[in-house]
């Protein structure tokens, strides 16, 4: 039995350490702050750092965020048919797809942004539906892969549906991640909204 439990320690010893958590927060807040050398800083970490770093640079958590409609303007147009004021008015909507990394960092974020009048029941006006974009941690936006839109002025509703294509490329060209973030959402007349489907 001791002649086991021995020949076990050596082996043991000889496994690689792994980084912990603190040590990798470590280096993505150094990441952070390199700005434009942060590929420069990135091929100096050791090989195990790097790995580590790529893992915490991986999307771990995915939610909805600016989901809420903000209301732009009163309403002080004439309601049409004895709608109730409060019912009409102008908004903003902001639905977006955030991934997070392993420390609380934002990788990502994908969605549409909403500017839409309505009288209580028919949308009136509205702006062009635009992209929210934002990445950092070397992913990159590479271009929406699918969008459409129905309903609209005139209607009770505008639906938009949206999704894109991100990738992780580290310096050299060296891919790591790709994902397919994806906003399907809607806006009504009355100002209320509503998500159908999202995802990356």
């Amino acid at each position: 039995m001791l002649v086991a439990l021995s020949a076990l320690v050596p082996s043991m010893a000889l496994a690689a350490p792994t980084p912990d958590s603190a040590h990798i927060e470590s280096l993505v807040n150094q990441i952070t702050a390199a700005g434009d050398q942060r590929d420069q800083l990135f091929a100096s970490f050791s090989p195990e750092d790097q790995k580590a770093v790529i893992t915490a640079l991986t999307p771990v958590r995915v939610v909805v965020e600016n989901a809420g409609v903000v209301r732009v303007s009163d309403g002080t147009r004439s309601p049409a048919n004895g709608i109730s004021p409060m019912a009409s008015g102008c908004w903003t909507a902001d639905p977006t797809v955030v991934a997070y990394g392993s420390f609380g960092n934002v990788l990502y974020k994908y969605g549409t942004h909403y500017y839409w009048c309505g009288n209580g029941s028919t949308i009136y006006y509205h702006d062009n539906p635009t992209r929210i974009l934002f990445t950092d941690y070397w992913w990159s936006f590479e271009g929406d892969i699918d969008y459409w839109e129905n309903g609209g002025n005139g209607s009770d509703h505008f639906r938009v549906y949206r999704q894109g294509k991100m990738r992780h490329c580290l310096y050299g060209g060296i891919c790591t991640d790709t994902r397919y973030p994806r906003m399907d959402s809607v806006v009504y007349g009355n100002g209320s909204y509503g998500i159908l489907d999202w995802g990356t």
